[in-house]
C-alpha cells in the first residue's frame, strides 16, 4: 500500500452528525497522528477504515483506486489491522492463543502444533522488548498494561500495510512506550502506514510525521511535524489557548486522615506504609507491575490482603469489603472504568446515581426525582456532553464516560479519601484540564487525594508528595518541587543497581 487518501468522509447515527467532511491522506512509511477532543470524530474514522462501519457518504482511496471496506474481514486482506482502545483479548485463551488466534499452526496431521505455537508467540512477544513472558499463561492474569502490549504484538506480527493505533500508550509506562515507539520506527522502515490516535499532544510531537486535527467532525488542520507546536495543537483542537495546564499547587499540612501500616500480600504486596494528610494530594508512581493499583484495590476491599492496618479519620478498618470502604468514606475512580467502573450498557442516570442512593431513598424506595436532579446537577458541573441523563454510557466518548465515573463518586455522602487510578486516561487535553481543577478544588475541601499516573508530568504537576513503588514496594518519596522524571524513572526501575 502506497498511499490511503479519505475524501470528504461523512457519518451519520441516527439524528447525530458525527464526521461531517473527514479528508487527509498518508503514504507509505509515514506516521500520520489524528488529534481532536473526544466527540471530534478520531474513533469513528478509524472504525470506518477498520470496516467496522461504514460512511454515509463520501470514498476512500487506495493507491490511486476507490475502494470500498465493507467488514472487518475485507480490511483484514487490505493488510489494515487496528489497535483498539479497547481490549478485545479473550482472557481465558492463553497469550499465545490470542496472538494466533484463526491461524494457529497445525502438525501434518492436523492438531495444533503447541510446541511451534509457543515458540514464535515468545518470539512476537521478545520483538516488542518484553521478557521472561509465559505465553502459555491465560491473557486475562496480566495487568491491562501487559494486555495492551500484546494487543500491539497480535496486531503488528503480519507487519500490516496500514496500522491504526488508538490511544496505544493510555494505560503503558514509558518503558512500555519506548518499546512501542521503537517497534513503530522499525514497522515505518519497512513501509507501513501508521495512523496515530493520541491525546498526549508531547508524544504526538516526537514521533509524528504529519499531524490532522478534527474539530466537530470536520479536518480543519493538516500540518508537517515541523510547523507544529504544543500551543497550536491546542488552539485548533479547542479553539482557545489554554495557558496552564495544572492548577496553583496549594499547600497541605492538614492532620492525618489516612493510615496505612505495614501492608502486605504474598507476592503482590510487600509492607507498604503511608501516611495521607486532609487536603493532599498522594502521587504513587511506578513502572507496569509495581503494585501501584493492587494496594489501592486492597485499601477499598476490592481484592484481599494478608495482613496491615489501615486507620481512616481514627477508625481502623479491618480488612475491608468495598460497602465498608464506601461507608467509611473512601471512593475509587478505578484504572478501567469499562471493566469494572461502569455498566456500559444502563445510561447515565443509573451509572452517576450507583454510589449515592442512600442520599435519595426513603427506607427502602429510591425516590427517583431527587436522583435524577442530584445526578442532573453534578454531570452539568462537569460539562457532560451530550447532558442527557437517558445516554446509554457505551455509545459516550471516552472523556464523558470518565466524567460519569468522577459524577458517581463525588456524589457519594461523606466522601473523605478519594482514590484515582489513571483518571485521564483516554481523555483529551481539554477534559483533563477540567479534571485537574477539579482535583485540586476536592483536595481545597479537605478531601484526601490518592493519584496514581503513568504520565509523570500529571504527577509532578498535582502531587504535594509523590511515593515511587517498585516490586510491591515503596522504595523511595519525593517532593514533587524538588525532582524531576528522570530522578524518579531511576527510582521506579533501579537502573543504577541494574547497571552495577
Amino acid at each position: 500500500m502506497k498511499e490511503i487518501r479519505l475524501n470528504g468522509i461523512v457519518k451519520v447515527f441516527g439524528s447525530t452528525l458525527a464526521l461531517k467532511e473527514a479528508t487527509f491522506a498518508a503514504r507509505e512509511g509515514e506516521l500520520v497522528a489524528i488529534c481532536g477532543e473526544n466527540g471530534a470524530g478520531k474513533s469513528t474514522l478509524m472504525s470506518i477504515l477498520a470496516g467496522s462501519r461504514t460512511p454515509t457518504l463520501g470514498s476512500i482511496e487506495i493507491d490511486g483506486r476507490k475502494t470500498v471496506i465493507d467488514t472487518p474481514h475485507q480490511a483484514f486482506d487490505l493488510g489494515i489491522r487496528t489497535v483498539y482502545q479497547e481490549l478485545s483479548l479473550l482472557p481465558d485463551l492463553s497469550i499465545a492463543e490470542n496472538l494466533f488466534l484463526g491461524e494457529l499452526p497445525v502438525t501434518a496431521i492436523g492438531r495444533i502444533d503447541w510446541k511451534r505455537l509457543h515458540a514464535e508467540a515468545t518470539a512476537e512477544i521478545e520483538a516488542l522488548g518484553l521478557k521472561d513472558i509465559n505465553v502459555e499463561r491465560p491473557a486475562g492474569e496480566f495487568s491491562v498494561a501487559m494486555q495492551q502490549m500484546f494487543e500491539i504484538a497480535k496486531a503488528i506480527r503480519v507487519a500490516p500495510e496500514l496500522l491504526i493505533l488508538d490511544e496505544p500508550t493510555g494505560v503503558l509506562t514509558q518503558t512500555e512506550t519506548d518499546l512501542l515507539f521503537d517497534r513503530i520506527e522499525t514497522l515505518k522502515a519497512r513501509g507501513t502506514i501508521i495512523l496515530y490516535i493520541s491525546h498526549r499532544l508531547e508524544e504526538v510531537l516526537e514521533i509524528a510525521d504529519r499531524i490532522v486535527v478534527l474539530k466537530d467532525g470536520v479536518t480543519v488542520v493538516q500540518m508537517s511535524r515541523s510547523e507544529a507546536s504544543r500551543d497550536l495543537l491546542i488552539r485548533s483542537m479547542v479553539g482557545r489557548p489554554l495557558e496552564d495546564i495544572y492548577p496553583p499547587r496549594k499547600k497541605s499540612d492538614g492532620e492525618t486522615l489516612l493510615s496505612v501500616r505495614q501492608l502486605s500480600s504474598p507476592g503482590i504486596i510487600d509492607n507498604v506504609s503511608f501516611e495521607l494528610r486532609r487536603g493532599e494530594i498522594l502521587g504513587f508512581c511506578g513502572l507496569v507491575g509495581s503494585g501501584r493499583s493492587e494496594v489501592m484495590r486492597a485499601l477499598f476491599g476490592a481484592d484481599s490482603y494478608h495482613s496491615g492496618h489501615i486507620e481512616l479519620d481514627g477508625t481502623e478498618l479491618r480488612h475491608p469489603r468495598p460497602a465498608d470502604a464506601m461507608k467509611a468514606g473512601i471512593g475509587f475512580v478505578t484504572e478501567e472504568r469499562k471493566i469494572d467502573g461502569l455498566a456500559l450498557d444502563a445510561d447515565v442516570l443509573d451509572n452517576a446515581g450507583l454510589a449515592s442512593m442512600g442520599r435519595t431513598s426513603i427506607g427502602p424506595v429510591l425516590n427517583r426525582r431527587a436522583q435524577r436532579d442530584l445526578v442532573f446537577r453534578k454531570v452539568s458541573e462537569l460539562d457532560l456532553r451530550p447532558l442527557d441523563l437517558a445516554h446509554i454510557l457505551r455509545r459516550m466518548s471516552g472523556g464523558n464516560q470518565q466524567k460519569v465515573v468522577l459524577a458517581k463518586w463525588l456524589l457519594m455522602s461523606g466522601l473523605k479519601v478519594l482514590i484515582l487510578d489513571e483518571p485521564t486516561r483516554g481523555v483529551d487535553i481539554a477534559t483533563k484540564v477540567e479534571i485537574y481543577k477539579l482535583i485540586a478544588k476536592l483536595a481545597d475541601t479537605g478531601i484526601g487525594i490518592l493519584l496514581i499516573s503513568s504520565e509523570m508530568p500529571e504527577v509532578l504537576g498535582l502531587a504535594h508528595r509523590i511515593c515511587v513503588m517498585r516490586a510491591g514496594s515503596i522504595v523511595a518519596e519525593f517532593d514533587p518541587e524538588r525532582t524531576d522524571e528522570h530522578e524518579i524513572f531511576v527510582a521506579a526501575a533501579n537502573v543504577e543497581r541494574a547497571a552495577a
